[in-house]
C-alpha cells in the first residue's frame, strides 16, 4: 500500500459473504460530514454495517478487537461476514500493547476550561470565557488565541465547543477529530469582519506557509508537526468550494507569530462559512483535482466476484455526473490528482463509466467476467481511479465496494492431492494459501470427514493411512490468537480415478429421446454399474448400466435435461460423477414450460411458451386430470369454476391446422386444498404453556406461524409443537396457530385463552381424597379431572 498523500477522507472496508472493499473519499471538508463521522467513530460505530439505500443492510455481532489496528476496526456481522472499517485519521492508541478506543468527548476539566485529555498524551483545551485553544501532543502543543475585543462565553456539546458572536456576526466552532482539530467560522451577514488575526504560540515550532497556501509547523530537526491546509470558503448560493476569495498569511512580528485571513466577499453570498483546520500526526497535501484514486488490497481478478463504484455529491447539489473508471496496475496510492490517468501516462486500464443514476449518485456494478475481459483472469490490480473533468469544481465523495472470495483471517485455495507411492499406503498431502493477515493466526487445524486430525503453523501438511477407494472430505480453518475461528476452506479428493468414468456427451436422436455416451472407468473390474441421474421438467430420472452408453426415451420436447454418471464399485463405494452434461430436445409444434398459479379459490391461471412454429397452430387444448377442459388461441387461459378446496393437474398441447395434435406440454398440480389443523394447549409450569398442533400434511409442505395475541412469535417448517414462557401473573392470552402449505393455502386454527395465574393455584380434592380441580387465586377453574366409576383418571380438561 502506497504512502497516503489525500485530503482527509474515510475509508470504509466491508468484506461480504466474500469480502466488499469500500472505501470514500471527499473532495473537500464539510462540517455536516466530518460531524457524522466523527459521531460515528465516537459511538463505536453503529449497529448498520451496511446500508446501500437499496435495502441490503447487516448488523455487527462484536468486534474482533485482536483484529484492530491503529487505523481500523474488524467487526463479525449477523451474516457471517466481516466488516473492517478504515478511517485515514486513528481511531485508537496503543496502551500496553492493546489498541484502544479514542474518545473525542469534550468535558469540563477545571473552572475555567473544556477539553479533551486522552491516555496517548494528547488533549485540547478551550478556555470557556474566550475562544482559545492549545491542541498538544507528547513534545509540543501550538495555541491558538483570537485578538477580537468581546467577551464570549463557550458552550461544549459532543465533540465540539461553539462561541457564538466571538466577532460581529460570527461564530466560532471547533470539533475535534481523532488527529485533527477542525475550526469553522460562520460570517452570518456583511456586517462580519472580513480580516480575522489570531495569536500563535508553540513551543519550538516554526510555521512555513507553502506556495500553495497550506502552512506547515516544523521541529528544529525539519520534521513536519502540525500541518493547517489551505483554507477555504463557501456561500450559500452554492455548494461550490472556494480557495481564491481567502488570503493566509503567517506574519512575525518580533515577539510571537500572527495567523491572519481576510476574505474577499465580491459575488459571495451570506451566510459564508470560513474552514481553518489543524492536523497532527499524519499529513496531507491539499489539493483540487479530476481523477481520485482509491487504494485497495491488492486483488486477483481471479478472487474476484465483483466492483460497486459510485461517485455522489452533496445531498443539497445533486445532478448526474458519470465517471469514466480505471483499474490501476501499479501502487499509486490514495491520491487526487489534476488530470487524467491516461494523459498523466498512469498504468490503469479502463473498464467501466458509472452510467447508471438513481436521483442520487451515479453507480455501475462491474463482474468479474467483464473485468476479466480487459485485464485476464489471472492478473491483479492495485486501486479503482475515479475521472471526471468536472470533479474540479464539485464537492463530490467516490467509494468503491470490492467483493471477493477471501478473508484476511481465513486460509483459501486448498488443495488435496494424491502423494502415494503405492495403493496399499495412501497419502494425501494438502496445501493451503494462508491467511492474508498471519500476524492474527495461532495454528491451522485439518480435519478430515468432519473429523479433526492435527494443527500446523505452515501451509501443508501430509496425511498418511487414507482409505482407498473412498471420496474423502478434507477442511483446513484458522485458530485465531483470541480463541475464535474462521470459516472452513473444503477440498475433496477420490482415491479411485481409475474407477471414474468421463466425457459424458448427450446427444438428441428424435424429439423425445437422446443417447447417451461416456468414458468407461479406466479400471473396469472395479465396476459393478453405471448410474445415470438426470433432472428435467422438475423431475428425477434414476438409471443404471453396465454398458458405456444408454438410449433414454419419453422425454418431453422443448424442456432442458441435465444428467451425470458415476461407478458403483465392487467395494461398495461410489466414484465422482462425470462432467454434467445438458440437452434440450426441440419440437417446434409442442407447448413447453406450463406453469400455474391460484387465481381465487375456485379459478387457476395458466400461462406457457407457445410452440416455435405458431404459424402451424389452430389452437392450444387444455386438459385438466386428463379430461379436455377448453381451447385457446393464446398461450394464456384462467380456468373458471374449479371445485373450490380441490387439487389438479394441468397440461396443455397443440390443435395443427392440418387437425393433428402434438405431443403435451410439462404437467403442472395445482394445491387449493388448505390444510387441516387442530391446537392443544397443555400447562407445563405455572409461568408456561406448551402449543401442539394437530393437523395433516397435505403432501406440499407445510409451515406453522405460533400467535400470541395476534402477534407472531414463532415460526418453523416441521410440527414440532412451541413453548411460551415467561407468561404475567393475570394477564389474559389468547394463542392460535396459522399452518400454510407451499402453494400458499392456509389455515387458522380455534384461538384458545390462557392465564396464568402466578403462582397461586388452588387444589380442591373429592371426599375420597382424589383431585377435583385447580383453581387460581381469583377462583377461576384451571384444570377438571374426570374419573371413571372405578376412580381411574379419564381426561384432564383445561378451561379457556
Amino acid at each position: 500500500m502506497a504512502k497516503l498523500l489525500v485530503r482527509s477522507f474515510t475509508v470504509l472496508v466491508i468484506f461480504i459473504s466474500s469480502i466488499v472493499f469500500s472505501l470514500d473519499i471527499t473532495n473537500a471538508s464539510d462540517s455536516k460530514s466530518s460531524t457524522n463521522t466523527s459521531s460515528l467513530m465516537q459511538k463505536g460505530m453503529n449497529d448498520v454495517v451496511y446500508d446501500d439505500g437499496e435495502g441490503v443492510s447487516r448488523k455487527k455481532v462484536r468486534e474482533l478487537n485482536n483484529m484492530r489496528t491503529k487505523y481500523s476496526k474488524t467487526y463479525l456481522n449477523d451474516d457471517k461476514t466481516v466488516s473492517v472499517v478504515k478511517a485515514t485519521y486513528a481511531l485508537h492508541y496503543e496502551s500496553n500493547g492493546k489498541w484502544i478506543d479514542i474518545n473525542n468527548e469534550v468535558v469540563d476539566i477545571s473552572e475555567n476550561y473544556f477539553g479533551v485529555n486522552r491516555d496517548d498524551n494528547f488533549s485540547v483545551n478551550f478556555k470557556k470565557d474566550s475562544p482559545t485553544t492549545v491542541i498538544s501532543n507528547k513534545q509540543y502543543f501550538i495555541k491558538y488565541e483570537p485578538l477580537t475585543n468581546r467577551l464570549v462565553t463557550g458552550s461544549a456539546y459532543g465533540n465540539m465547543v461553539s462561541y457564538a458572536n466571538a466577532w460581529t456576526d460570527t461564530t466560532l466552532k471547533y470539533q475535534i477529530q481523532n488527529d485533527s482539530v477542525k475550526m469553522e467560522l460562520m460570517l452570518k451577514t456583511n456586517e462580519a469582519p472580513k480580516k480575522f488575526s489570531f495569536k500563535l504560540e508553540t513551543n519550538g515550532l516554526t510555521p512555513f506557509k507553502k506556495n500553495d497556501g497550506s502552512i506547515i509547523l516544523k521541529n528544529n530537526r525539519d520534521e513536519i508537526i502540525y500541518t493547517i491546509p489551505r483554507m477555504w470558503v463557501q456561500d450559500s448560493s452554492s455548494n461550490e468550494i472556494r480557495y481564491k476569495n481567502l488570503t493566509t498569511d503567517i506574519i512575525n512580528n518580533g515577539i510571537h507569530y500572527l495567523l491572519e485571513f481576510t476574505l474577499d466577499d465580491e459575488g459571495l453570498q451570506y451566510p459564508i462559512l470560513i474552514d481553518p483546520t489543524t492536523n497532527y500526526e499524519r499529513y496531507y497535501e491539499y489539493d483540487s483535482g479530476t481523477a481520485f484514486y482509491v487504494d485497495t488490497d491488492d486483488i486477483s481478478v481471479s478472487s474476484l466476484v465483483e466492483i460497486k463504484v459510485t461517485n455522489r455529491p452533496t445531498e443539497s447539489y445533486v445532478e448526474n455526473n458519470p465517471a469514466q473508471i480505471f483499474l490501476t496496475r501499479q501502487e499509486y496510492g490514495d491520491v487526487i490528482a489534476p488530470y487524467s490517468p491516461t494523459n498523466e501516462g498512469r498504468n490503469v486500464t479502463w473498464i467501466s463509466e458509472t452510467t447508471a443514476f438513481d436521483n442520487k449518485k451515479n453507480y455501475s456494478v462491474i463482474k468479474k467476467a467483464d473485468i476479466a475481459k480487459f485485464l485476464g483472469d489471472s492478473e491483479k490490480f492495485y486501486g479503482v481511479v475515479f475521472y471526471n473533468e468536472n470533479f474540479l469544481s464539485r464537492y463530490v465523495t467516490v467509494s468503491v465496494e470490492i467483493t471477493y472470495n477471501i478473508l484476511p483471517i481465513a486460509p483459501s485455495n486448498l488443495k488435496a492431492t494424491n502423494t502415494s507411492n503405492s495403493t496399499s499406503n495412501i497419502e494425501v498431502t494438502l496445501t493451503w494459501d494462508p491467511a492474508t493477515q498471519p500476524n492474527l493466526i495461532k495454528e491451522y487445524q485439518v480435519f478430515m470427514n468432519d473429523k479433526y486430525i492435527n494443527s500446523t503453523v505452515s501451509n501443508s501438511m501430509k496425511i498418511h493411512d487414507v482409505l482407498p477407494n473412498t471420496l474423502h472430505n478434507f477442511r483446513v480453518r484458522s485458530l485465531l490468537k483470541d480463541g475464535t475461528f474462521s470459516p472452513f476452506d473444503t477440498a475433496t479428493i477420490n482415491i479411485f480415478d481409475a474407477a471414474a468414468p468421463g466425457n459424458l456427451q448427450a446427444i438428441p436422436t428424435s424429439k423425445n429421446s437422446i443417447n447417451l455416451t461416456w468414458r468407461q472407468a479406466e479400471e473396469p473390474s472395479m465396476v459393478i454399474q453405471y448410474e445415470i441421474e438426470g433432472y428435467g421438467n422438475d423431475k428425477r430420472i434414476l438409471l443404471n448400466t453396465r454398458s458405456s452408453n444408454i438410449e433414454i426415451t419419453d422425454l418431453l420436447p422443448n424442456t432442458l435435461y441435465s444428467f451425470k454418471v458415476k461407478s458403483l464399485l465392487v467395494s461398495g463405494f461410489y466414484s465422482p460423477y462425470t462432467n454434467l452434461a445438458e440437452v434440450k430436445l426441440y419440437d417446434p409444434i409442442t407447448p413447453s414450460n406450463l406453469k400455474a398459479s391460484v387465481a381465487s379459490e375456485n379459478s387457476v391461471n395458466l400461462i406457457w411458451d407457445p410452440a416455435p412454429m405458431s404459424e402451424l397452430i389452430a389452437e392450444y387444448q387444455v386438459y385438466m386430470n386428463d379430461i379436455y377442459k377448453q381451447s385457446v388461441a393464446s398461450n394464456n387461459v384462467e380456468i373458471k369454476d374449479l371445485l373450490i378446496h380441490s387439487t389438479d393437474t394441468f397440461k396443455v398441447r397443440s390443435l395443427l391446422k392440418d387437425g393433428k395434435t402434438s405431443m403435451f406440454s410439462n404437467s403442472v398440480t395445482v394445491d387449493r386444498t388448505p390444510p387441516s389443523l387442530s391446537i392443544d394447549v397443555s400447562y407445563l409450569s405455572p409461568s408456561s404453556v406448551k402449543v401442539e398442533v394437530n393437523g395433516k400434511d397435505d403432501n406440499f409442505g407445510l409451515n406453522y406461524k405460533y400467535y400470541l395475541n395476534d402477534k407472531e412469535i414463532y415460526s418453523y417448517p416441521v410440527n414440532s409443537g412451541y413453548t411460551i414462557n415467561n407468561l404475567i401473573p393475570g394477564v389474559k392470552y389468547i394463542v392460535y396457530v396459522k399452518v400454510t402449505d407451499l402453494s400458499g393455502n392456509s389455515t387458522v386454527s380455534e384461538k384458545r385463552t390462557v392465564i396464568y395465574s402466578g403462582g397461586n393455584l388452588t387444589y380442591v380434592h373429592d371426599n375420597t381424597g382424589k383431585l377435583d380441580y385447580i383453581s387460581d387465586i381469583d377462583g377461576r377453574r384451571v384444570f377438571d379431572y374426570i374419573y371413571d366409576s372405578n376412580g381411574n383418571l379419564i381426561s384432564k380438561v383445561m378451561f379457556p
